[in-house]
Protein backbone atom coordinates (compact mmCIF):
# COMPACT_ATOMS: atom_id res chain seq x y z
CA UNK A 1 0.00 0.00 0.00
CA UNK A 2 2.76 2.46 0.91
CA UNK A 3 4.50 1.67 -2.63
CA UNK A 4 1.08 1.88 -4.41
CA UNK A 5 0.30 5.56 -3.37
CA UNK A 6 3.98 6.32 -3.69
CA UNK A 7 3.56 5.83 -7.29
CA UNK A 8 -0.03 7.39 -7.50
CA UNK A 9 2.22 11.06 -5.69
CA UNK A 10 4.85 10.32 -7.49
CA UNK A 11 3.58 12.89 -10.51
CA UNK A 12 2.81 16.01 -7.92
CA UNK A 13 4.80 18.73 -8.12
CA UNK A 14 6.92 18.86 -4.64
CA UNK A 15 10.54 19.42 -4.38
CA UNK A 16 12.59 17.41 -2.29
CA UNK A 17 11.98 18.60 1.49
CA UNK A 18 8.10 18.77 0.59
CA UNK A 19 8.50 15.12 -0.19
CA UNK A 20 10.32 14.17 2.53
CA UNK A 21 7.20 15.93 4.39
CA UNK A 22 4.72 13.72 2.00
CA UNK A 23 6.20 10.42 3.09
CA UNK A 24 6.82 11.38 6.84
CA UNK A 25 3.07 13.24 7.56
CA UNK A 26 0.81 10.92 4.90
CA UNK A 27 2.35 8.41 3.17
CA UNK A 28 3.79 6.21 6.42
CA UNK A 29 0.53 7.11 8.30
CA UNK A 30 -0.99 3.99 8.14
CA UNK A 31 2.28 1.95 8.89
CA UNK A 32 3.15 3.84 11.86
CA UNK A 33 -1.22 3.08 13.05
CA UNK A 34 -0.26 -0.82 12.45
CA UNK A 35 3.61 -0.57 14.03
CA UNK A 36 1.76 0.14 17.33
CA UNK A 37 0.38 -3.51 17.57
CA UNK A 38 2.65 -5.79 15.03
CA UNK A 39 6.14 -5.95 15.20
CA UNK A 40 7.84 -4.57 11.67
CA UNK A 41 9.73 -7.76 10.17
CA UNK A 42 12.59 -6.29 8.21
CA UNK A 43 12.17 -7.77 5.00
CA UNK A 44 9.00 -5.54 5.00
CA UNK A 45 10.95 -2.63 6.22
CA UNK A 46 13.39 -3.02 3.39
CA UNK A 47 10.85 -3.04 0.63
CA UNK A 48 9.13 0.19 2.06
CA UNK A 49 12.49 2.27 2.39
CA UNK A 50 13.17 1.54 -0.97
CA UNK A 51 9.85 2.79 -2.07
CA UNK A 52 10.27 6.17 0.05
CA UNK A 53 14.14 6.56 -1.57
CA UNK A 54 12.54 5.85 -5.21
CA UNK A 55 9.77 8.20 -4.13
CA UNK A 56 12.04 10.98 -2.54
CA UNK A 57 14.54 11.01 -5.47
CA UNK A 58 12.27 10.38 -8.55
CA UNK A 59 15.26 9.18 -10.79
CA UNK A 60 18.32 11.53 -9.49
CA UNK A 61 21.27 9.48 -10.85
CA UNK A 62 23.53 10.94 -7.75
CA UNK A 63 22.27 11.21 -4.44
CA UNK A 64 22.72 10.97 -0.87
CA UNK A 65 22.37 8.04 1.03
CA UNK A 66 19.36 7.92 3.14
CA UNK A 67 21.52 7.36 6.60
CA UNK A 68 22.90 10.74 5.79
CA UNK A 69 19.31 11.51 5.03
CA UNK A 70 17.97 10.49 8.53
CA UNK A 71 21.00 12.84 10.25
CA UNK A 72 19.87 16.00 11.93
CA UNK A 73 20.07 18.59 9.47
CA UNK A 74 23.24 20.41 11.20
CA UNK A 75 24.79 17.30 10.32
CA UNK A 76 24.12 17.33 7.03
CA UNK A 77 21.13 15.58 6.63
CA UNK A 78 17.14 16.55 6.64
CA UNK A 79 16.19 14.97 9.69
CA UNK A 80 14.36 12.11 7.64
CA UNK A 81 12.41 9.63 10.40
CA UNK A 82 14.13 6.41 10.18
CA UNK A 83 11.74 3.77 9.67
CA UNK A 84 12.69 0.45 11.15
CA UNK A 85 13.71 2.84 14.38
CA UNK A 86 10.24 4.51 14.95
CA UNK A 87 8.36 1.71 13.89
CA UNK A 88 10.15 0.02 17.39
CA UNK A 89 9.24 3.16 19.29
CA UNK A 90 5.72 2.91 18.51
CA UNK A 91 5.58 -1.27 19.69
CA UNK A 92 7.50 -0.39 22.79
CA UNK A 93 5.14 2.87 23.96
CA UNK A 94 2.19 0.91 22.99
CA UNK A 95 3.51 -2.35 25.04
CA UNK A 96 4.02 -0.09 27.47
CA UNK A 97 1.35 1.62 27.70
CA UNK A 98 -0.79 -1.62 28.20
CA UNK A 99 1.24 -2.49 31.15
CA UNK A 100 0.43 0.47 33.22
CA UNK A 101 -3.78 -1.08 32.78
CA UNK A 102 -4.82 -3.46 35.17
CA UNK A 103 -6.44 -6.80 33.73
CA UNK A 104 -5.12 -6.37 30.49
CA UNK A 105 -3.88 -9.53 28.50
CA UNK A 106 -0.39 -7.81 28.09
CA UNK A 107 -0.14 -6.46 31.52
CA UNK A 108 -0.38 -10.12 32.68
CA UNK A 109 2.22 -11.60 30.44
CA UNK A 110 4.89 -8.68 30.90
CA UNK A 111 3.98 -9.47 34.67
CA UNK A 112 4.88 -13.12 33.87
CA UNK A 113 7.68 -12.52 32.24
CA UNK A 114 8.84 -9.58 34.89
CA UNK A 115 8.57 -7.07 31.97
CA UNK A 116 7.03 -4.43 34.16
CA UNK A 117 10.05 -3.22 35.85
CA UNK A 118 13.62 -2.19 33.84
CA UNK A 119 15.80 -5.44 33.14
CA UNK A 120 19.04 -6.02 33.39
CA UNK A 121 21.57 -4.41 30.55
CA UNK A 122 22.28 -6.65 28.26
CA UNK A 123 18.88 -7.91 28.22
CA UNK A 124 18.29 -12.32 28.12
CA UNK A 125 14.89 -13.01 26.18
CA UNK A 126 15.78 -16.43 25.49
CA UNK A 127 13.10 -17.37 28.52
CA UNK A 128 10.39 -15.70 26.35
CA UNK A 129 8.93 -17.81 23.68
CA UNK A 130 9.31 -16.84 19.75
CA UNK A 131 5.67 -17.10 19.29
CA UNK A 132 5.45 -13.84 21.63
CA UNK A 133 8.20 -12.14 19.21
CA UNK A 134 6.72 -8.13 20.23
CA UNK A 135 7.32 -9.15 24.06
CA UNK A 136 11.17 -10.56 22.79
CA UNK A 137 11.20 -6.81 21.34
CA UNK A 138 10.17 -5.00 23.67
CA UNK A 139 12.25 -6.76 26.75
CA UNK A 140 15.43 -6.22 24.30
CA UNK A 141 15.01 -2.40 23.73
CA UNK A 142 13.08 -1.44 26.84
CA UNK A 143 16.42 -2.44 28.77
CA UNK A 144 18.75 0.39 27.34
CA UNK A 145 15.92 2.98 27.41
CA UNK A 146 15.55 5.17 30.91
CA UNK A 147 12.14 4.45 32.99
CA UNK A 148 9.56 6.66 32.28
CA UNK A 149 9.97 9.63 34.56
CA UNK A 150 7.20 11.09 36.90
CA UNK A 151 4.79 13.77 34.81
CA UNK A 152 6.76 13.47 31.72
CA UNK A 153 4.36 14.04 28.89
CA UNK A 154 4.02 11.06 26.23
CA UNK A 155 4.88 12.84 23.13
CA UNK A 156 8.49 13.86 25.09
CA UNK A 157 8.52 10.07 26.66
CA UNK A 158 8.26 8.63 22.99
CA UNK A 159 10.77 10.81 21.64
CA UNK A 160 13.20 9.79 24.43
CA UNK A 161 12.77 6.41 23.35
CA UNK A 162 13.59 7.14 19.67
CA UNK A 163 17.16 8.66 20.41
CA UNK A 164 17.66 6.00 22.67
CA UNK A 165 17.42 3.62 19.91
CA UNK A 166 18.64 5.58 16.81
CA UNK A 167 22.10 5.80 19.11
CA UNK A 168 21.72 2.00 19.39
CA UNK A 169 21.66 1.42 15.59
CA UNK A 170 24.34 4.29 15.10
CA UNK A 171 27.14 2.14 17.57
CA UNK A 172 25.97 -1.37 15.86
CA UNK A 173 26.23 -0.22 12.37
CA UNK A 174 27.40 3.57 12.39
CA UNK A 175 26.34 5.38 9.30
CA UNK A 176 29.10 6.32 6.83
CA UNK A 177 30.33 9.60 6.27
CA UNK A 178 29.17 12.34 4.53
CA UNK A 179 31.61 12.24 1.14
CA UNK A 180 32.09 15.61 1.00
CA UNK A 181 33.14 15.85 4.63
CA UNK A 182 36.12 13.29 3.40
CA UNK A 183 36.73 15.15 0.80
CA UNK A 184 37.35 18.51 2.43
CA UNK A 185 38.08 17.60 5.88
CA UNK A 186 39.63 21.27 7.00
CA UNK A 187 36.14 22.59 6.03
CA UNK A 188 33.92 23.86 8.93
CA UNK A 189 31.25 21.65 7.84
CA UNK A 190 28.96 22.22 11.17
CA UNK A 191 28.93 25.95 10.49
CA UNK A 192 28.15 25.61 6.92
CA UNK A 193 25.54 23.00 7.53
CA UNK A 194 24.01 25.80 10.21
CA UNK A 195 24.05 28.46 7.27
CA UNK A 196 22.37 26.21 5.28
CA UNK A 197 19.27 25.53 7.30
CA UNK A 198 19.58 29.40 8.72
CA UNK A 199 19.40 30.68 5.19
CA UNK A 200 15.64 32.82 5.16
CA UNK A 201 14.58 31.50 1.94
CA UNK A 202 11.98 29.05 0.35
CA UNK A 203 12.54 25.30 1.22
CA UNK A 204 12.74 25.01 -2.36
CA UNK A 205 15.96 27.48 -2.42
CA UNK A 206 16.97 25.36 0.51
CA UNK A 207 17.02 22.30 -1.10
CA UNK A 208 19.14 23.69 -3.85
CA UNK A 209 21.45 24.63 -2.45
CA UNK A 210 21.61 21.64 -0.36
CA UNK A 211 22.43 19.53 -3.39
CA UNK A 212 25.19 21.98 -4.43
CA UNK A 213 27.01 21.47 -1.05
CA UNK A 214 26.49 17.70 -1.60
CA UNK A 215 27.83 17.70 -4.86
CA UNK A 216 25.55 15.54 -6.13
CA UNK A 217 24.65 17.69 -9.36
CA UNK A 218 24.77 15.54 -13.12
CA UNK A 219 27.65 17.69 -14.25
CA UNK A 220 29.74 16.22 -16.82
CA UNK A 221 32.51 15.60 -14.84
CA UNK A 222 30.72 13.75 -12.45
CA UNK A 223 28.87 11.74 -15.51
CA UNK A 224 32.20 10.91 -17.75
CA UNK A 225 33.58 9.10 -14.38
CA UNK A 226 30.74 7.14 -14.36
CA UNK A 227 30.93 6.53 -18.05
CA UNK A 228 27.47 8.82 -18.83
CA UNK A 229 28.86 11.21 -20.82
CA UNK A 230 31.72 10.77 -23.40
CA UNK A 231 33.66 14.36 -22.39
CA UNK A 232 34.18 16.21 -18.50
CA UNK A 233 34.11 19.04 -20.69
CA UNK A 234 31.28 21.87 -20.43
CA UNK A 235 28.81 21.58 -23.82
CA UNK A 236 28.62 25.36 -23.59
CA UNK A 237 32.20 26.61 -22.94
CA UNK A 238 34.39 23.62 -23.31
CA UNK A 239 35.91 24.13 -20.28
CA UNK A 240 35.88 21.45 -17.30
CA UNK A 241 32.02 21.27 -15.75
CA UNK A 242 32.53 20.94 -12.29
CA UNK A 243 29.77 22.75 -10.12
CA UNK A 244 32.00 26.00 -9.18
CA UNK A 245 32.17 26.21 -12.55
CA UNK A 246 28.08 26.06 -13.47
CA UNK A 247 28.12 28.66 -10.92
CA UNK A 248 30.14 31.26 -11.60
CA UNK A 249 32.28 30.54 -14.32
CA UNK A 250 30.45 29.63 -17.42
CA UNK A 251 28.75 32.30 -19.75
CA UNK A 252 27.68 35.05 -17.85
CA UNK A 253 28.47 33.45 -14.46
CA UNK A 254 31.53 35.49 -13.94
CA UNK A 255 29.79 38.85 -14.89
CA UNK A 256 26.74 37.61 -12.70
CA UNK A 257 29.29 36.69 -9.71
CA UNK A 258 31.10 39.78 -9.75
CA UNK A 259 27.98 41.80 -9.19
CA UNK A 260 27.19 39.53 -6.80
CA UNK A 261 30.46 39.91 -4.64
CA UNK A 262 30.55 43.85 -5.07
CA UNK A 263 26.88 43.96 -3.09
CA UNK A 264 27.90 41.38 -0.30
CA UNK A 265 31.35 43.31 -0.02
CA UNK A 266 29.35 46.43 0.54
CA UNK A 267 27.38 45.06 3.28
CA UNK A 268 30.02 43.51 4.99
CA UNK A 269 32.23 46.54 4.13
CA UNK A 270 35.29 45.24 3.20
CA UNK A 271 37.02 44.52 -0.84
CA UNK A 272 35.51 42.51 -2.83
CA UNK A 273 38.75 40.12 -3.51
CA UNK A 274 38.74 39.06 0.16
CA UNK A 275 35.11 37.13 -0.47
CA UNK A 276 36.64 33.81 -1.78
CA UNK A 277 34.71 31.59 -4.22
CA UNK A 278 34.11 28.66 -2.22
CA UNK A 279 31.12 30.41 -0.70
CA UNK A 280 28.63 29.40 -3.41
CA UNK A 281 29.33 25.54 -2.32
CA UNK A 282 30.66 25.78 0.94
CA UNK A 283 29.42 28.82 3.06
CA UNK A 284 31.32 28.12 6.39
CA UNK A 285 31.42 31.71 7.33
CA UNK A 286 30.11 33.62 10.43
CA UNK A 287 28.95 37.21 10.68
CA UNK A 288 27.81 39.66 12.85
CA UNK A 289 25.02 41.09 13.42
CA UNK A 290 22.75 37.59 12.71
CA UNK A 291 20.64 39.84 10.28
CA UNK A 292 23.73 40.23 8.53
CA UNK A 293 24.69 36.77 7.93
CA UNK A 294 21.55 35.96 6.83
CA UNK A 295 21.32 38.55 4.26
CA UNK A 296 24.48 37.12 2.92
CA UNK A 297 23.12 33.37 3.04
CA UNK A 298 20.05 34.92 1.17
CA UNK A 299 21.45 36.40 -1.55
CA UNK A 300 24.38 33.24 -2.27
CA UNK A 301 21.27 30.82 -2.05
CA UNK A 302 19.44 32.91 -4.79
CA UNK A 303 22.64 33.42 -6.67
CA UNK A 304 23.74 29.50 -6.57
CA UNK A 305 19.48 28.94 -7.31
CA UNK A 306 19.75 30.71 -10.86
CA UNK A 307 23.14 29.58 -11.96
CA UNK A 308 21.86 25.86 -11.26
CA UNK A 309 18.62 25.82 -12.24
CA UNK A 310 18.18 29.13 -14.65
CA UNK A 311 20.71 27.44 -17.18
CA UNK A 312 23.66 28.73 -18.61
CA UNK A 313 21.05 31.07 -20.95
CA UNK A 314 20.22 32.93 -17.86
CA UNK A 315 21.70 36.73 -19.00
CA UNK A 316 22.79 39.79 -15.92
CA UNK A 317 18.97 41.18 -16.87
CA UNK A 318 17.31 38.25 -15.82
CA UNK A 319 19.00 37.30 -12.57
CA UNK A 320 18.75 41.71 -11.72
CA UNK A 321 14.56 40.67 -12.49
CA UNK A 322 14.54 37.28 -10.49
CA UNK A 323 16.28 38.97 -7.15
CA UNK A 324 13.88 41.81 -6.89
CA UNK A 325 11.39 39.69 -7.30
CA UNK A 326 12.57 37.27 -4.78
CA UNK A 327 13.16 41.08 -2.58
CA UNK A 328 10.04 42.32 -2.61
CA UNK A 329 8.16 38.69 -1.78
CA UNK A 330 10.53 38.65 1.22
CA UNK A 331 9.49 42.74 1.83
CA UNK A 332 5.71 41.21 2.49
CA UNK A 333 6.71 39.11 5.14
CA UNK A 334 6.12 40.23 7.99
CA UNK A 335 9.44 38.76 9.46
CA UNK A 336 11.46 40.65 7.28
CA UNK A 337 12.85 43.33 10.12
CA UNK A 338 14.32 40.86 12.38
CA UNK A 339 15.23 38.29 9.93
CA UNK A 340 17.61 40.26 7.82
CA UNK A 341 16.70 43.85 8.96
CA UNK A 342 16.95 46.80 5.92
CA UNK A 343 20.55 45.00 4.47
CA UNK A 344 17.83 44.08 1.55
CA UNK A 345 17.56 47.61 0.26
CA UNK A 346 21.04 47.03 -1.38
CA UNK A 347 19.60 44.66 -4.32
CA UNK A 348 17.39 48.25 -5.45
Amino acid sequence: MVRLQAREAYTRDLDFAQRIQYVQTYLLAKLWYTAHVLPAPSVRIRQIVSGVAWYIWQGDIFRVPLSTQQKKKNKGGWGLIDIETKCRTLLIYRTWMQSRREGEITAELLHNWNLQTQRGNPPHVEEIPRRLEYLRIYAMDKAYVEPHKQGEAPKTFRARVYDTLCKIKQVTNPPRNVRMTMMYPKTGWEQVWMNLHATWAADSIKVNWFKVIHDILPTNERLHAIRISSSPLCTNCGEQDTVMHRIIECDEGRKIWEWTRNRIAWILRMDPVWIPNERTIRPQFKLSPPQRQRVVLWILAHMVWCRTRGGWTLTVQEYFDFLRRSRWKANRDARRTSQVGKYLSILE
